[in-house]
């Protein structure tokens, strides 16, 4: 850790925080009826330009979809559909990977099923809502190969997905691609490349260059041995034949889920570890880490967003572990720490929830603020929103 980082450290834990939001917000639920809801992805799945969620339920078996009812029932429970029925999912996102212009999903399981599976959408979008119309393959290559953990479909130009990033946990850990068979549905023909051998990959994140169009490079974040840290994969080139894999962050701390933000001047990434605060790398700089308040879970989720309008960005911040602890808070005005000597924390789920994974930030009731999507894995808390309290 740099001097920088351990002195704002220091300071942080030293006691200098101001709590100027204290209590829960509002928590609406999406859907609590199954076990064990691993992660929330979203994408538009049906093009009305509202976000759709995909999740996997690891102890429930389940792979589903829920599409957005509109900001007049967003508070209820969203319409969903059983894409597929498949054991220890750990994460499903959605991706139209045909090219027929309806949503699939990909999946990835670990445990003993250790499979990444294709979930066909029926091309008809009456049909979307109906789970007998969804048809589920495993891609045969990656039976049996590792426990995978995270997927992103990486894009060719504005629309068509032509590769699948992956990244697995011991055993066999690693990190690599799959590139799509020129007819997608015959998913014993996707090839993998390996890059590189990870221990447990917890996020991956695409940057598309300048022109947002051609990829520049995959951000990962690994938890465990081998090669603990952050990195930038760099794809191959004319001059280079092989992906390049360059560090961010190093083995220091146990890296969770990250939030990446592109930019030629002002790349930056910020990162949950489970041993410490959030870590922000901003290009050109030193890593800033923020110490927690007392009372939280070990970290798992982060995400950026400006919450209360001041044109600023805060951060949300899940946890894991809570055990009767704050699970979901808000950092305020991050970017600025020693802002009036003090960093400033909202307490966003309260006490309830134990399992909290990675978060979204999203204005999901359209009034003009965001809000935090998240899912809580233990306490069948299931698939949930909280709610801006601002006005």
């Amino acid at each position: 850790m740099s001097a920088s980082c351990r002195i704002l450290s220091t300071l942080l834990i030293c006691g200098l925080y101001a709590v100027v939001g204290h209590g829960a917000w509002m928590r609406h639920t999406i859907d609590a009826s199954s076990a064990g809801a691993d992660g929330v992805r979203i994408d538009d799945a049906n093009g009305d330009g509202l976000a759709d969620i995909a999740t996997a339920w690891e102890e429930g078996g389940v792979v589903r979809v829920y599409l957005h009812p509109g900001v007049a029932r967003v508070r209820e429970p969203w319409p969903q559909v059983t894409v597929g029925r498949v054991a220890d999912g750990e994460d499903a996102v959605l991706a139209d990977l045909d090219g027929d212009g309806a949503m699939d999903v990909l999946s990835a399981s670990e445990g003993g099923t250790q499979t990444l599976f294709v979930h066909w959408a029926p091309k008809a979008p009456e049909r979307y809502l109906d789970a007998d119309a969804w048809e589920t393959q495993a891609i045969p290559d990656s039976v049996g190969k590792t426990r995978w953990m995270y997927t992103l479909p990486l894009y060719a130009g504005s629309s068509r997905c032509v590769r699948i990033a992956a990244g697995s946990k011991n055993p066999n850990g690693q990190i690599g691609v799959y590139a799509i068979s020129r007819e997608p549905r015959a998913v014993a023909a996707w090839t993998w490349h390996k890059i590189h051998d990870m221990g447990w990959v917890m996020s991956i994140a695409a940057d598309y260059g300048p022109h947002g169009t051609d990829l520049s490079a995959l951000i990962v974040s690994n938890r465990r041995t081998p090669h603990v840290g952050c990195f930038a994969i760099a794809p191959p080139t004319e001059a280079q034949q092989d992906w390049q894999v360059s560090s961010i962050a190093g083995p220091e701390h146990e890296w969770m889920f990250l939030d990446y933000v592109s930019g030629p001047m002002n790349a930056s990434v910020v990162c949950a570890t489970s041993d410490a605060g959030p870590v922000l790398h901003a290009a050109g700089e030193e890593p800033i880490m923020l110490a927690l308040p007392p009372g939280l879970g070990t970290g798992k989720g982060v995400a950026r967003g400006d919450f209360d309008g001041d044109g600023a960005f805060d951060l949300v911040y899940s946890c894991e572990n809570v055990g009767g602890k704050m699970g979901v808070i808000l950092l305020r005005n991050y970017a600025d720490p020693k802002r009036n000597g003090a960093q400033d924390f909202i307490d966003v789920s309260g006490l309830e929830g134990t399992k909290f994974d990675r978060v979204e930030v999203i204005d999901l009731d359209g009034d003009g603020d965001p809000d935090i999507l998240t899912c809580e894995e233990r306490e069948g808390l299931g698939v949930i929103w909280y709610e801006n309290p601002r006005k």
